[in-house]
Formats: C-alpha cells, structure tokens, sequence
C-alpha cells in the first residue's frame, strides 16, 4: 500500500512538473498578475452583501479557466479555448468604471451564437451542473486603476496564449 501510495504520488507530482515546464513563462507570470489583481479587488455585490472571488489559469490545451468563489454553497467554473474566444472585451460603454471583463464566442454563423464556454457549477454536497454559454467574464471591484491593469493584462495574455501553438 505505501508502495501504491507513493507511486501515485510521484507520478502526480512528475505529470504536473512537466505541464508546468510546457507553459509559456510570459502567459505564466501574467496569470500570476491577473490573480493577484483579481484577489486584491474581489467583486462586492452590495445588494446581497456577498464578495465573489475570481481566479484564472489558462491549461497547456491554451484553454482559458475561469473560477468563481464566494462564501455559499457552489462554485463555478468556466472554461473555453481561448482561440474560440473573441479577444475584442465586450463591455457595457455606459457603465463606468465597469465591474467586470467579458469576451463573447467567436460566431460560427452569422445568425447563431456559438455556445463555447463550459460552465461547471460544483456545489457543496457533490452534486454538479453542467451547460454552455456564449461568453467568458470576470469581476472585480470599480477601484480606480484595476480595469484598465486587468484589461491590458488579459489583452497580453491573449496575445501570449494566441502566438503559441
């Protein structure tokens, strides 16, 4: 049994190291910024009195990661390939300063919407919901500064994680 143990370990940690060491180090240390940002500036919905936290990763498939976390009974992930992703952010104009980032999927046919973002919602008891939607979002608190250092940041990111093949 230790033997099992260990072996499984080992090989979890050895798979891991190696999808580390396949990430580009730039999208890397974005991600680091990202979630460092998004943690310092959570969104409040002050009408429920609830703070949702937000946190990205982007997989070695170049899948963008999106998980949503508050203090309640689910959390919720979401998650697209990024080069299914329109990187243009589309944002409400008339809102200002804005709360949150969001891209929409790239459209495959003019008249329909294309539906690439899987949504996991996990709560606390086990059970899980699965669907899919036509776009990718984060929120974060209307703090002067943090939109344009999270846009420009998942601008970069894009383009990091767009060059790569």
């Amino acid at each position: 049994m230790k033997k099992f143990a260990f072996t499984f370990f080992l090989f979890s940690f050895l798979f891991n190291v190696n999808s580390i060491k396949s990430q580009n180090p730039d999208a890397m240390e974005l991600i680091k910024n990202i979630n460092a940002l998004l943690k310092e500036n959570p969104y409040r919905d002050d009408f429920q009195e609830i703070t949702f936290y937000y946190s990205v990763d982007v997989t070695s498939e170049n899948e963008l990661v999106v998980k949503l976390e508050f203090d309640g009974p689910f959390k919720t992930l979401f998650m697209s390939k990024i080069s299914d992703l329109n990187p243009a952010v589309q944002n409400n104009p008339t809102m200002f300063p804005s709360t949150y980032l969001c891209w929409n999927c790239n459209s495959k046919d003019s008249k329909e919407n294309n539906s690439c973002v899987y949504n996991e919602t996990i709560y606390d008891g086990g059970d899980k919901e699965v669907h899919t939607s036509a776009n990718i979002c984060v929120m974060f608190s209307n703090q002067e500064g943090v939109y344009n250092k999270l846009r420009n940041a998942f601008d970069q990111l894009f383009s990091e994680c767009r060059g790569k093949k």
